[in-house]
């Protein structure tokens, strides 16, 4: 069996019925189907269940929740296909979107293929960044994917096709069961470094539908924690890789998003609530490593502008340089 698609699932019954029709689409049969239903309290694991009636391709499984980065795993433990695609629960696949990775596969026999996303239906755009052209990269030119993964340019598991053996299947992650944010990059991490072959597809084969109501679009005080065990597993894979330099880039970006959120969120925490998460923002930024400010030197000027700001300890620059940040990204496209 080439494919096991792995869906999670947890309260998404708005979405999910939409999601699993575009894997029965698929022109490319050679697959099995891996539902997880992660405790969902709504209809969503009935769905599961009347989909898979008479499939043979599809399994459900049920349990308590746990957050998706367990949800995942538990899937993964079920798989039996060469090549894992992780699905979520409110997205989509191109209807040809197997049999594309399929054939790239066939063609290149990477261990990883990528392949691009868009924020609409119909898959009329490119939302994500050309990070590498579209080609194969083994060999010396395999470590172009690890330092994009360095840089923070290609850390979603979705948007995927991986080999099922290159992936930690056996390794424990219950001690990360809580983790909320970059929960993608914290198990991508192994599975780059156990890979050797990488390949980039220019077909936009998968929808991901925005969720401004997720659970990472305001500020939490687990983020904290969070952000700093995936930075430090950052750059313990970095140095590995003799990209030390690249990961504290990638490491530090991650604690702009978390200090950005921070911004975004402090009128509805407080102003001494804010300084106080502020505090323990700085505090763990400044225990990632003794170089955090000559790699701060090195960011882009707006992303310099945030974490100088966390440095200070000044929430109200803070909330000014990230208005400014987001204003650049409205008017310009990007940040500034």
């Amino acid at each position: 069996m080439r494919f096991s698609i792995v869906v999670p699932v947890y309260n998404g019954e708005k979405y999910l019925p939409s999601c699993l029709e575009t894997v029965a689409g698929q022109t490319c049969g050679d697959y099995e189907l891996v539902i997880v239903d992660d405790g969902s309290t709504d209809g969503s694991g009935a769905i599961a269940d009347r989909y898979a009636a008479g499939r043979g391709e599809v399994r459900v499984l049920h349990g308590e929740n746990q957050g998706l980065l367990l949800a995942r795993r538990r899937g993964l433990s079920h798989c039996r296909g060469e090549y894992v695609v992780f699905l979520d629960a409110d997205d989509a696949l191109r209807d040809d979107a197997l049999e594309i990775i399929s054939r790239c596969i066939d063609e290149t026999g990477a261990d990883i293929v990528s392949f691009r996303f868009s924020r609409c239906e119909d898959f009329s755009t490119k939302d994500d960044l050309a990070f590498l052209p579209e080609g194969y990269y083994g060999g010396e030119g395999y470590g172009l994917f690890e330092k994009a993964v360095c840089a923070g340019l290609s850390n979603s598991l979705w948007g995927k096709a991986i080999r099922l053996c290159r992936i930690d299947v056996d390794a424990a992650y219950g001690e990360y069961a809580r983790l909320m944010l970059a929960e993608d990059l914290l198990q991508l991490l192994p599975i780059a470094d156990a890979a050797g072959s990488f390949a980039r597809i220019e077909d936009v084969l998968y929808f991901y539908r925005p969720n401004e109501a997720s659970s990472t679009a305001a500020f939490k005080h687990s983020y904290i924690d969070n952000t700093e065990r995936v930075a430090k597993r950052l750059l313990k894979y970095g140095g590995r890789w003799g990209m030390g330099d690249e990961a504290m880039g990638g490491a530090l970006r991650l604690y702009v998003s978390l200090s950005k959120m921070l911004a975004d969120t402090a009128s509805v925490l407080g102003k001494e609530a804010s300084r106080g998460e502020l505090a323990q923002v700085r505090a763990s930024l400044l225990g990632l490593s003794p170089d955090v400010a000559q790699g701060v030197g090195r960011m882009r000027a707006d992303q310099r502008a945030i974490l100088g700001s966390v440095l200070a300890g000044s929430l109200t620059r803070l909330r000014l340089v990230t208005e400014a940040s987001h204003l650049g990204r409205r008017v310009l496209g990007r940040s500034i």
